[in-house]
């Protein structure tokens, strides 16, 4: 199955796009290693975009339901252009500093009329579990999204959101740390560059 041939089957009204995704990364065939590729390109926007490891990242759990959202919500299509254009963006900045190659995204993703809302909601997707319904005027210019509205993607998102960890606390009713836990006030950690020397 070529790229053509998938984006037809995705737009086949009968099929679900997230589920035929999913079972294409987990499937084998050319569908399977091409979308496989796709998900490469989505946790690696995703490390950079949220500060986490792809090793924290795939330790959620929530690397596949939040491709598979993404898709169901916006389509493959608009997908796969956000993560060209980020891939682009890396390739271009290959030796340049972050500064640089921060300011690009800001710019060439997050500040484009199209893309830059959806980039957002895929950041708040890990930190939060939710996915935020688009502002009306993307949906007026872009076109209406069916799925898109403000939804959390599973009980297990909501636990797993890395804001938790960001600001060294559990989720309320999951993960508690432990008699008196409570008693002490959450440690933010340290991330590499913004650490401060004492």
């Amino acid at each position: 199955m070529n790229k053509t041939e998938f984006y037809a089957k995705l737009s086949t009204p009968a099929n679900d796009p997230a589920s035929l995704a999913l079972a294409a990364i987990q499937g084998d065939g050319e569908a399977g290693t091409y979308l496989r590729g796709v998900y490469d390109q989505f946790l690696a926007f995703s490390v950079e975009v949220t500060a986490f490891s792809r090793f924290d990242l795939e330790g959620t759990g929530q690397g596949e339901a939040y491709f598979a959202t993404v898709i169901q919500v916006v389509g493959y299509e608009i997908l796969e252009q956000l993560l060209d254009t980020f891939t682009s963006i890396i390739n271009q900045t290959g030796g340049e500093s972050t500064l640089v190659r921060n300011d690009l995204l800001r710019r060439r993703l997050f500040g484009n009329e199209r893309l830059g809302p959806i980039a957002r909601n895929i950041v708040k997707l890990w930190f939060t579990g939710n996915w935020y319904q688009l502002p009306r005027n993307w949906s007026e210019k872009f076109g209406p999204a069916p799925k898109d509205v403000t939804f959390t993607v599973s009980a297990n998102a909501y636990v797993e959101g890395l804001l938790w960890t960001t600001i060294g606390a559990h989720p309320a009713g999951a993960k508690a740390q432990g008699y008196g836990s409570w008693a002490n006030p959450p440690r933010i950690p340290e991330f590499g560059s913004d650490a401060v020397v004492r």
